[in-house]
């Protein structure tokens, strides 16, 4: 049981591991497309000649989509990583069961053996110890005379 343990123990660890880094790569991703959608915004005068002729709205709602397709496949992202974690840890997670059912069967087979063992322990004690006019006869062969 203890191997299984440290092998769930590991694989905790690398999910933990694994999602962290995902997320990093998705926050420096973000924070790069989020410069990119600014930067399409010019500054000054150009600003103010873009907000006069509707290209400010246009930019700001296809950055807006954007930012949007960006977060769903962030999320789908994670989603699918998760899923093949799920997928991995169910599958040790039947192995510990498997395991666990196994150690009780047979700690239900030792506690019958013991119990059997004692029993018999116990007659033989008591057979022992009763005194042999108490005993019951054998079946012995009787003696001719």
């Amino acid at each position: 049981m203890a191997p299984l343990m440290r092998e769930r123990q590991t694989l905790v660890i690398a999910h933990r591991t694994e999602r962290h880094h995902l997320n990093d790569q998705q926050d420096q991703r973000w924070q790069v497309e989020q410069q990119q959608r600014s930067d399409r915004l010019r500054k000054g005068f150009g600003a103010v000649l873009d907000y006069v002729t509707g290209r400010t709205k246009a930019i700001r709602k296809a950055n807006e989509a954007e930012a949007l397709d960006g977060m769903r496949r962030d999320r789908d992202q994670r989603d699918r990583l998760v899923l093949a974690q799920m997928v991995e840890r169910r599958e040790l997670q039947k192995r510990i069961h498997t395991l666990r059912q196994q150690h009780q069967q047979d700690r239900r087979i030792l506690a019958r053996d013991v119990t059997q063992y004692l029993r018999r322990q116990e007659r033989e004690i008591a057979r022992d110890h009763t005194p042999e006019r108490d005993r019951k006869p054998r079946n012995r062969p009787k003696l001719r005379r």
